[in-house]
């Protein structure tokens, strides 16, 4: 009676080493596709960031210019560029996408 209560079911986990994180999966193959494929979400991730910081930075650089036309002018082309790069990449992402469905490939 008390091994009965002693009894304890260990689960069986799966092991970590065969589901591992999908950008980790460069060692399964190493083509130029599984290489972009693999690391264009953490690329779109950085560049959100990226945009963030820059449009920060330059609403900050319009808010202590203290109304130098200099310094207003370097924040607003802060911000312009960020806007513009994160278009960039996130119309690329779109194009990848375009490319995918029409070759009938998956990318992702």
């Amino acid at each position: 009676m008390i091994t009965d209560i002693l009894a304890v079911e260990i689960p069986d986990y799966p092991n970590p080493t065969s589901h591992p994180h999908p950008w980790l999966q460069l060692s399964k193959s190493t083509s130029l596709g599984s290489i972009i494929s693999a690391l264009l979400p953490h690329i779109l991730i950085f560049a959100g960031l990226a945009m963030l910081i820059m449009i920060v930075y330059g609403g900050f650089q319009l808010m202590i210019s203290g109304g130098d036309s200099e310094g207003i002018r370097e924040g607003k082309a802060k911000i312009t560029w960020g806007v513009i790069g994160f278009l960039i990449v996130f119309s690329s992402y779109f194009i990848v996408q375009l490319v995918g469905t029409i070759f009938k490939v998956k990318i992702f």
